[in-house]
């Protein structure tokens, strides 16, 4: 079978399977789904059957063609769906993180490509197109969507257009320290040290910085975005962590406590947390949260 669908898909498969366990496909929810998926009524039905093969508490073998692609969602969603978490709102949720998820991707391939002033056309990030349709294979209007995510970009002030509509070019809204907290330097526990980089900005500490991963975990403070396990292997690990405590109104060095002073979260929510001078808190970002 093959294992194209998408997450969301996968999640109200796995719904409808712990809601009728023993669906047939006769069901009409079965063709309410199939419909709402635009996909087959049989394809629809082997997925319920290969949730069968993943469930410790069904006797049979069901089917195990499918078992790779449904074992890591039933892992992941089906106690939280059996707690009665609504299903829409895992969707949201998850709509949220491929958002962001396309931004972030998106940033990171136009800031690797161009410095702050140069120029580049839409054409030119169409050119990241393939690159994209492997990262979302599910996407069948890449070039659409990066027009949206370039809209994204100028309304966060990170682009803007240059000579009209059609071409544009990096602010130095990246480069002047919108995420401060990243800049990994120093070995010890202090913190201070003021340092001339575009703007006034702190040395950091790698060790308060895993410390505060060991406790906090790698996933976002904000959001709850876990890049490892929505990237697997490659996004192990890999996460921001952001200062509570303003280092710019630290003159002096001090002590940091990487459990208290320090929090994850994802480059998304950090680059909202320092849309704000002072920046916002977690919780105040957290309740913008659409």
């Amino acid at each position: 079978m093959a294992n194209n669908w998408t997450e969301s898909e996968l999640v109200l498969a796995l719904d409808l399977y712990l809601r009728e366990p023993r669906c047939s496909r006769q069901n009409p929810q079965l063709a309410e789904l199939a419909a709402r998926l635009d996909r087959s009524l049989g394809s629809v039905y082997a997925r319920l059957q290969n949730f069968k093969s993943v469930d410790p508490n069904y006797s049979g073998a069901g089917l195990s063609a499918g078992k790779s692609v449904c074992e890591p969602i039933w892992t992941a969603y089906s106690h939280r769906l059996r707690d009665n978490e609504n299903v829409d709102s895992i969707l949201q949720k998850l709509n949220e993180q491929e958002q962001a998820t396309w931004l972030n991707i998106l940033r990171s391939l136009v800031t690797s490509s161009w410095k702050a002033g140069q120029v580049f056309t839409l054409d030119d990030a169409y050119e990241f197109e393939s690159t994209l349709a492997s990262q979302f294979p599910n996407n069948k209007n890449v070039q659409a969507k990066i027009r949206q995510t370039l809209q994204q970009l100028r309304d966060a002030g990170e682009i803007e257009f240059a000579d009209g509509k059609g071409s544009y070019k990096l602010t130095s809204f990246l480069e002047d320290n919108i995420y401060p907290d990243e800049e990994v330097l120093d070995p010890a526990l202090l913190e201070g040290s003021v340092c001339k980089v575009f703007v006034n900005a702190y040395e950091r500490s790698r060790t308060a910085r895993d410390a505060c991963i060991q406790h906090h975990t790698c996933r976002c403070s904000v959001c709850d975005l876990s890049f490892d396990e929505k990237y697997g292997d490659i996004g192990k690990g890999y996460i921001h962590v952001h200062h509570l405590r303003p280092l710019s109104s630290i003159g002096n060095e001090y002590i940091i406590d990487p459990k208290n002073d320090l929090v994850p979260v994802c480059p998304n929510c950090h680059a909202m947390l320092h849309r704000k001078n002072p920046p916002l808190t977690i919780d105040e970002l957290r309740a913008m949260l659409i």
